[in-house]
């Protein structure tokens, strides 16, 4: 491992990014079960020209973020089960059952679609804006590459 400050920084990075989405969900409504919360995490991923950070969570974080256009129809067994999680009751008499009012939902959902939340555009804006995060990976790198420029110089002179 040639650069573990940096890869430290970007753990700890990594760390404050979930906690920053977590942020965004909450302040947008966007907890029913807590199952979307629990999934995130994130991974990072070393190779020998980079290092990235891979954030992780269900599938359904992308249509939280972006939303479903006009004429996407949903997983209605997960809309069921948030009317389950959430105690959502139809004010529509005809419908008598969570499962009715998740199809009905469903459909609305079909054709109106669903606006985007941008927790994750919310979530990086918001890390971008901490100083103190930021200071800490490029102090990081700095410091990795002083060493590997010391080891280049040691290597050179050891020859």
């Amino acid at each position: 491992m040639a650069n573990p400050n940096f890869r430290q920084a970007v753990l700890d990075y990594g760390e404050l990014y979930i906690e920053e989405i977590t942020k965004q969900l909450l302040l947008n409504d966007k907890k029913a079960t807590g199952d979307l919360i629990d999934s995130l995490d994130y991974r990072v991923i070393e190779t020998a020209n980079e290092i990235t950070l891979d954030i992780l969570a269900n599938d359904y974080l992308n249509i939280v973020d972006k939303g479903l256009k006009p004429g996407t129809f949903p997983n209605v067994d997960n809309i069921i089960r948030w009317v389950d999680v959430k105690g959502v009751k139809s004010s529509n008499k005809a419908i008598k059952t969570n499962k009715q009012l998740g199809w009905a939902i469903a459909k609305s959902i079909e054709k109106n679609g669903i606006k985007p939340s941008n927790v994750l555009r919310k979530a990086k804006a918001s890390l971008l804006q901490n100083k103190q995060a930021l200071n800490n990976v490029v102090n990081a790198a700095a410091i990795d590459v002083k060493l590997l420029i010391k080891e280049a110089i040691k290597n050179l002179n050891d020859k």
